[in-house]
């Protein structure tokens, strides 16, 4: 999903983007989408968080760019200061 749309999104609203590689054994990658509700750790998985909302909007299976999008517009901007580092929406 690194597009400039959704890269031009990320950016402009600060977003803070996270990557977990399971290339090989991760069962901290594991545990997270068994954590948000993801019992048989099915890969591509994407969690948005919005600023302020304990629960994430979830994305899983083959997605669309504009699934993606819609999830980071209904997120809104972050409310903390970005690090930099983030150069697009990656998931697991």
């Amino acid at each position: 999903m690194n597009t400039s749309k959704t890269m031009t999104l990320v950016r402009g609203n600060k977003v803070v983007t996270l990557k977990a590689d399971k290339t090989g054994d991760a069962p901290e990658a594991d545990q997270l989408l068994v954590e948000l509700g993801n019992k048989a750790k099915a890969i591509p998985f994407y969690a948005v968080y919005p600023a302020g909302v304990e629960r994430p909007i979830v994305l899983q299976g083959l997605v669309t760019q504009q699934q993606v999008l819609d999830a980071l517009k209904r997120a809104g901007p972050s409310r903390g200061v970005a690090k930099k580092g983030g150069d697009g929406v990656t998931g697991i």
